[in-house]
């Protein structure tokens, strides 16, 4: 028998209208959440001038940024399905933009950061959620297609975020900056979102989970630590220790509480939901891809940066390579989906896998080689293997659950898919330190030889193979499982 959210997106009278409209929606509001991380980096000097406050204060409010916004997902995704997906997701909308505008008002330091963190709570409750929207309106004759597009817009935003977010910075200022990114916000909401709110959806009564979520949020709180002190420090130093045990600290910390939400998740007799999708072997397949390719290539752009300043390339030929991982993305992110749709190639996502593989094994020999072209080359390869990749993993992780618990199983791979990416960013901060301190440099790491780098490249390109080809092996494997 079918469950509502089956019959749902096989109506024929929520037809392409209204498929369409949440489409452009999802895809709209996911553009603006990156695109708003993007603009407040841009901004810390401006930031820190406005509020009168240091550089490092006005970090410590882009992390509390990311902690609402990441740290959230769980219970969000839960929560989404008591009251709605679709309803949560409207909601997180109208957060994210009175977050906004309220970043834009005058006010002090401690009210911005307010401000900043509501918007980061907005901004989870609609990506937590938004692949499961689109994933229970569509299909799956079309599921492929409507996520790959999810996958392909995180690409236009990471290609177009950083220099749209600089002009827009640079021609406005702060606070104008924070007021004229609420005005696409609130077009959004009041031109689609509430006639997405329309739309039915199947709901559940079971309570959220408080104490998984306090537990995700730590460790997750604990994995941005980690990303910050791996990647953030323009200075290596081996005759200061702080930041070596602040990081060996936070992994611990992290590996603890992140050990006991799986272990609340995977024993509490008195729901059976939260991180129950653990224990379907596909889904966990899928998510344990994902994350292992997002810890190969979460350090890249740190890793790639300081080999070619340290190589003598200027920060605008960097910036234009850079560029090339989230915009080759693009188009292979739209045809796999559109593939996986058509041909239901089960060795869709390995394949993706084995090309990102490729790209690292050729970006190892570019920067070796300190190849500029070559190294665009490599990063075109690792771009398209990752959008060929996470659209169709996506529509696998999801389908391998009951359709009733796609906001958990959503909300699961978006919070793994962070805490990945931060630990990557730590890993290549770990290694760089480490040779290092091995040589006893203390200094900027543009200012570091080539030959020092050279040997943590060689470490983290072989890392990143090894991660790939696992990542590759269990995409495999999980097509040996049954969906549901």
């Amino acid at each position: 028998m079918q469950s509502p959210i089956q019959k749902q997106a096989d109506r024929p009278d929520i037809a392409l209208l209204y498929k369409l409209i949440l489409l452009i929606v999802v895809l709209a509001a996911s553009y603006l959440v990156d695109l708003n991380s993007a603009l407040v980096g841009t901004a810390l000097p401006l930031i820190s001038e406005q509020y009168n406050i240091n550089i490092s204060t006005s970090q410590w409010a882009t992390f509390a940024y990311l902690l609402a916004m990441s740290g959230l997902f769980i219970v969000f995704g839960q929560i989404a399905e008591s009251v709605g997906r679709i309803k949560l997701f409207t909601a997180g909308l109208a957060v994210f933009t009175l977050g906004s505008l309220a970043c834009g008002l005058p006010g002090s330091a401690e009210q911005f950061i307010l401000f900043l963190i509501i918007q980061g709570i907005g901004a989870s409750a609609m990506s937590g959620v938004g692949v499961a929207v689109l994933f229970d309106a569509f299909s799956p004759k079309w599921r492929g297609t409507a996520l790959g597009c999810v996958v392909a817009v995180s690409g236009v935003s990471g290609a177009s975020g950083t220099i749209l977010s600089s002009i827009i910075v640079e021609a406005f200022g702060w606070p104008a900056t924070a007021l004229l990114s609420a005005v696409p916000a609130a077009l959004l909401l009041l031109c689609g979102g509430f006639i997405c709110l329309k739309v039915p959806e199947a709901r559940s009564n079971r309570p959220a989970d408080w104490v998984g979520a306090l537990l995700l949020t730590a460790s997750f709180a604990l994995a941005v630590v980690l990303g910050l002190s791996g990647s953030s420090s323009p200075q290596i130093s081996p005759s200061s220790p702080q930041i070596s045990l602040l990081s060996i600290g936070s992994l611990a910390m992290f590996v603890v509480l992140l050990a006991a939400f799986v272990v609340w998740e995977l024993t509490r007799p008195d729901a059976p939901r939260g991180l129950r999708v653990l224990g379907d072997k596909k889904f966990l397949l899928s998510m344990a891809s994902m994350m292992l390719l997002s810890v190969a290539t979460g350090g890249i752009f740190t890793l790639i940066l300081s080999c070619l300043l340290a190589y003598g390339y200027n920060p605008a030929e960097i910036g234009v390579v850079l560029i090339l991982l989230p915009l080759s993305s693009i188009v292979p992110a739209l045809a796999g989906g559109l593939l996986y749709d058509l041909l239901r190639w089960k060795y869709l996502t390995a394949a993706g896998l084995l090309i990102v593989a490729a790209g690292c094994l050729l970006l190892g020999l570019a920067l070796q080689a300190s190849d500029l072209s070559l190294t665009a080359c490599a990063l075109i390869a690792v771009g398209a293997g990752s959008g060929l990749f996470r659209g169709p993993n996506l529509v696998n992780a999801l389908s391998a659950l009951p359709p009733e618990r796609s906001a958990t199983a959503s909300s699961v791979m978006a919070a793994a898919g962070s805490i990945a990416s931060s630990f990557g960013l730590f890993l290549v901060g770990a290694l760089m330190a480490v040779q290092a301190n091995s040589t006893g440099y203390s200094g900027s790491v543009a200012a570091g030889s080539q030959s020092l780098w050279r040997s943590s490249l060689s470490i983290a390109v072989v890392i990143a193979i090894l991660l790939c080809i696992v990542a590759a092996a269990f995409s495999v494997l999980r097509n040996t499982y049954r969906t549901g």
